[in-house]
């Protein structure tokens, strides 16, 4: 199961040059990994530069709630082998909207890359078969899409716009 984010007992180690998910700062890159003094604690943290943007962030090296949010960039191949596989996924679609509202979210929580695909696979394929979608259905696919083409875009080399109204 590849996951979008990690347990927090799930370390990683992440050497300069990586680029990493990081959260809601998208695709980054380890700049540095450094030890800062805040007060009388000496500290080591690793040093991100959110590719589209300017800022730099500090993540202790020691904060498993901080790091559990950061994963590594998957190759092309991990990528294809995740959508072949989340066809495989049979997710059913309920017929009251308030418990598919929650059964999406239960998938969700699951945090596993192959399940959103094939959620948002499900949610195309009852809009193209005319079934009647709900505000909370786009908003959920909405979410999901985002979170996975932040997630998978930079690894595909893929710029995605995105469109203001």
């Amino acid at each position: 199961m590849i996951k979008l984010f990690r347990k927090k007992e799930d370390k990683i180690k992440l050497n300069i040059n990586d680029h990493v998910y990081y959260a809601l700062n998208g695709i980054c890159e380890v700049k540095d990994i450094q030890k800062l003094k805040i007060g009388n604690e000496e500290k080591e943290y690793y040093v991100l530069n959110p590719i589209n943007s300017s800022t730099t962030l500090f993540i202790p090296t020691d904060n498993l709630d901080t790091l559990s949010k950061i994963k590594k960039t998957l190759k092309k191949e991990e990528i294809d082998n995740l959508i072949k596989e989340s066809k495989n996924i049979n997710l059913e679609w309920l017929k009251n909207s308030k418990d598919r509202n929650i059964y999406f979210q239960n998938l969700i929580k699951k945090d596993d890359l192959k399940t959103s695909i094939a959620l948002i696979n499900l949610i195309y394929t009852k809009q193209k078969e005319d079934t009647k979608v709900s505000p909370n259905d786009l908003l959920i696919l909405s979410n999901v899409q985002n979170l996975i083409h932040s997630s998978l875009s930079y690894s595909l080399n893929i710029v995605i716009l995105l469109h203001q109204k």
